[in-house]
């Protein structure tokens, strides 16, 4: 029993001398592996807070559009919908507002057909002409206009107004 005692008395002393040579070792690799797990950590974190806006916007898009159509809400619902999210969540930026819109927006209205246009004939410009009626619904037609020497702008024959010609002279 004495033997056995004083091997493992030697022993604890090995272990502890090779962990006290391996601790620099030790401490280098968990100071690299240390920043990879706070890293997971906030994004993990990250993570939960976006599930957390997305489901809270998501609550807000279905108040907004059930309001709407009963009738409670007549604003303007972008508006409101910002409003509310950054009431809940201070630190929202406008990008990630902009995102959760978007993607609830597209996730509801996935199965709605976009609301397209096609026209046949192209469209014309016309111009309207007014028509004139009087007080018992005749229609009057429009007198023409009539050009007098009263209507002319005067004409002047002053020097100035007309242009010389100047003819070309040979050289000799």
């Amino acid at each position: 029993m004495k033997l056995v005692t004083e091997v493992l008395s030697y022993l604890q002393i090995i272990l502890v001398g090779v962990f006290l040579f391996c601790l620099p070792y030790i401490k280098i690799e968990l100071g690299k592996s240390v920043p990879v797990i706070v890293e997971y950590l906030v994004a993990k974190l990250g993570l939960i807070n976006s599930d957390r806006m997305r489901v809270y916007a998501l609550e807000v898009f279905h108040k907004l559009n059930e309001d709407t159509r009963v009738g409670d809400f007549a604003g303007d619902k972008l508006a409101e919908f910002e409003k509310l999210l950054t009431e809940k969540f201070p630190k929202i930026t406008a990008v990630q507002l902009d995102l959760l819109n978007k993607s609830i927006a597209g996730e509801i209205n996935k199965d709605k057909v976009a609301v397209e246009t096609f026209l046949d004939t192209p469209i014309t410009a016309k111009v309207l002409t007014p028509k004139y009626v009087t007080e018992d619904g005749t229609e009057l037609q429009p007198v023409p206009k009539v050009v007098t020497a009263d209507t002319l702008p005067a004409q002047t024959n002053s020097a100035e107004t007309q242009k010389a010609t100047v003819e070309p002279t040979a050289t000799a």
